[in-house]
């Protein structure tokens, strides 16, 4: 049997005699495994900096063994080891939460995918495969400019989804948004749409071929359809932000378009803006620039209209 000095230790520092389980000094109150607490703070901390706080909790645990109950640096590290458990806890919720982006965003990708295919599908059988199909990206790039522009803004939306026969929809993820805002998200879209016409144009007048003179016709024709400033249009959600003089003025804009170019889409269009021009929901502070961009835009499309040979949709 052992006696109860061979089971005592010295002190590294003074040379005390201490029981092997001893964590401090009494006499000279010197930390007994300070070089091995060392170690370990230096590799929790390098965990740490690389978000490895599961693991650097574990180490500070070790740690808290190695010192008094009562002592300061128990006492930080038991904060510590909890601000590393909240750390854990958040970086498996972002895991997840990246996990499930992810899945949304693969769906809203097969979505996209799917609808436009089935789009282009049902446009070739009703209009043949080479009008159906630059029809169809035709609504392509007016859905993008809505997309395009939303990311612009810092907002979130899901890709496109067509829908065969009817058109296609960008979801805006938000609606905290201000009127002038969605004016402008919303006039994005014939925006792209007189680009594409124009582009058309510029093709036709370069070839001679009448298949582009079609599409750019049917591009604007698309386009001053949307502008209807009524229902969820994108006219109509861009009226939402305009004042009643603007409402009047796209009126009359409509009436003198129809008047120049013997396109009675443009009537739809005056009909729709004598209806918000006497609509209750006129904003107390109309914003300026969203009625420019409204009224320089579909005299634009009146413009592709008239130079452009062909009438309406699809000639």
């Amino acid at each position: 049997m052992s006696s109860a000095s061979e089971v005592l230790v010295a002190c590294p520092r003074c040379a005390n005699p201490i029981a092997p389980d001893a964590v401090v000094c009494e006499k000279c109150r010197t930390l007994i495994h300070a070089g091995e607490l060392n170690s370990i703070s230096f590799r929790a901390k390098e965990l740490e900096k690389n978000e490895q706080f599961s693991e650097a909790r574990e180490e500070w645990i070790h740690a808290l063994r190695l010192l008094p109950e009562d002592s300061k640096q128990a006492v930080w590290i038991r904060g510590h080891i909890a601000e590393l458990e909240q750390s854990a806890s958040s970086l498996k919720e972002l895991g997840r939460d990246e996990e499930v982006r992810q899945r949304v965003y693969r769906k809203s990708v097969a979505a996209f995918v799917i609808s436009f295919a089935l789009f282009i599908a049902f446009e070739s059988a009703y209009a043949g495969i080479a009008f159906g199909f630059g029809f169809s990206v035709l609504i392509l790039v007016h859905e993008f400019g809505h997309f395009v522009d939303v990311k612009r803004r810092g907002l979130k939306a899901d890709l496109p989804v067509f829908l065969p026969g009817i058109g296609a929809f960008v979801r805006l993820k938000t609606t905290a948004i201000t009127k002038e805002v969605r004016a402008g998200v919303s006039l994005a879209g014939p925006f792209a749409g007189f680009l594409s016409a124009v582009a058309c144009a510029a093709i036709w007048y370069a070839t001679g071929n009448k298949y582009w003179a079609a599409l750019a016709q049917s591009a604007a024709w698309l386009n001053v359809v949307n502008m209807t400033p009524v229902w969820v249009l994108d006219g109509g959600q861009a009226a939402s932000a305009l004042g009643r003089v603007h409402r009047f003025a796209i009126l009359v804009l409509a009436v003198a378009a129809w008047r120049f170019t013997g396109e009675s889409v443009f009537f739809v269009v005056a009909a729709g803006a004598l209806y918000r021009a006497f609509s209750k929901d006129v904003p107390e502070e109309p914003s300026q620039s969203a009625a420019a961009y409204f009224i320089a835009l579909m005299a634009l499309l009146a413009a592709v209209m008239y130079y452009v040979p062909g009438t309406g949709f699809g000639t």
